[in-house]
């Protein structure tokens, strides 16, 4: 074994990093576009902070590797200057003398520079994207507040700028849906957007590399959705309406939602998304459900959303078929549980829960980070309100369950104010000689 396997192996499984999964996923883009026969380059560029604070020191340890795959990084100054070169790789093929068929972008960034970004993102996804080039950013939620000023989650300003969100819920996810966001980028028009919470980015795995997609449909359709030169605002604004629409053909064609494990007729239809939907699998496994089959035979419906906005009616129709009872479970907010109401509305919807909901035994908590233990005391109470048999004794469930939420602890006042380790204002505010 060498350390350079989780970069190089091409079969069999690799042991690798959140951080060193963005490098991996950019050499398997040019993989991809070098085997379709298609010349393309890549380009790099952000603003480091945690969970994305060591982005740039991976890319910059192998920039020889990056190089020879024809991938250029470029530290930006700032977030949104980052944001503005990435958009500018995009423009390359409007003009005469490409050295490339297209370049792929990808921006990187903290949720906060999400938010002094805005006004790229805006204009950059309203432009749109090359046919052979595409752009994803990963944006580094941190609703924990770990390291930042206040706790953070990027899908609401994501859907804002009516940019395609994408939740992994894994290291082996972040590649996975870090390539379905190329090419939806390139199918639809659209920049796509990953989040990436720190749980994810400073964890390791084993990632079988057969279990990764590369392969995507792209279904037939008849509208042109690249960037083009001389489109005025409003010729943008109606053409990100099909854009959008392209974007959820693309997801319901290559089950970017999709039901993991399934039960005729079900009790309840549980719906996780990113961390949450990690968590909620824990959450189930140490309440018994030890494999699919005791969760179907439960009347347990798994559904795993990868990408939460924009929303297909008819998709999540399919999804939720026969469902009478739906639970939300999701990270900071809730962000997809209102989705669901608002995009599933009408007589024949299904009753959803989640941390909004005339029960408040059913609430998980708006703040912070919901983690398995929180799921596992939300699910006791569900279960046993519309049914659902657990595997283990009833005493042993109701043992983790507390009857309320208990309040946020104090804030500890006593906190000095400090940076994260390599973090760049700890050198920016020193003071010259």
């Amino acid at each position: 074994m060498e350390l350079s396997d989780k970069y190089t192996k091409t079969d069999g499984s690799i042991w690798i990093g959140g951080v060193q999964a963005i490098v991996r996923l950019l050499l398997e883009q040019s993989q991809l576009d070098r085997k379709k026969g298609v010349r393309t380059a890549g380009f790099v560029s952000g603003y480091r902070g945690s969970p994305l604070g060591g982005v740039d020191q991976a890319l910059s340890r192998e920039a020889n590797r990056l190089k020879g795959a024809n991938i250029h990084f470029e530290p930006g100054v700032n977030e949104d200057l980052a944001a503005t070169a990435v958009w500018g790789t995009q423009q390359t093929n409007l003009y005469a003398g490409a050295q490339y068929e297209g370049v792929f972008g990808l921006w990187y960034g903290k949720s906060p520079g999400l938010d002094r970004s805005g006004d790229v993102f805006r204009h950059a996804n309203n432009a749109g994207v090359s046919q052979y080039g595409g752009v994803v950013a990963i944006v580094g939620d941190d609703p924990a507040c770990k390291s930042s000023t206040l706790p953070s989650a990027s899908a609401g300003p994501l859907r804002e700028f009516q940019v395609p969100v994408l939740v992994p819920s894994d290291v082996e996810d972040l590649i996975r849906l870090g390539l379905a966001g190329w090419a939806l980028s390139r199918y639809s028009g659209c920049w796509a957007a990953l989040t990436a919470v720190t749980a994810v980015m400073d964890s390791a795995a084993s990632v079988p590399l057969e279990a990764i997609n590369r392969n995507f449909i792209e279904p037939t359709h008849h509208f042109e959705p690249h960037i083009r030169l001389l489109d005025t605002p409003r010729e943008q604004e109606a053409r990100m309406i099909q854009k959008l629409e392209l974007a959820l053909k693309f997801s319901a064609a290559n089950n970017l939602n999709d039901i993991v494990v399934d039960s005729p007729n079900p009790l309840a239809t549980l719906v996780g998304t990113g961390k949450a939907f990690a968590d909620l699998r824990q959450a189930l496994l140490d309440l018994g459900f030890d494999n699919d089959t005791k969760l179907s035979e439960a009347g347990i419906r798994l559904v795993k959303m990868g990408m939460v906005w924009p929303l297909d009616v008819s998709d999540l129709r399919g999804l939720l078929r026969d469902s009478k009872r739906v639970l939300v479970v999701e990270g900071k907010g809730n962000f997809l549980e209102e989705a669901l109401k608002a995009t599933l509305y009408g007589a024949n919807a299904p009753e959803i829960r989640g941390k909004s909901d005339d029960f408040e035994s059913y609430l998980l908590a708006t703040t912070g980070e919901p983690n398995s233990d929180d799921i596992l005391q939300l699910l006791v109470r569900y279960f046993l309100d519309v049914g659902v048999a657990l595997p283990v004794p009833l005493d042993l469930g109701l043992r983790y369950a507390s009857p309320e939420i208990e309040s946020p602890p104090p804030a500890n006042e006593s906190r000095k104010p400090l940076f994260c380790p390599g973090c760049p204002h700890s050198v920016s505010t020193m003071i010259p000689e």
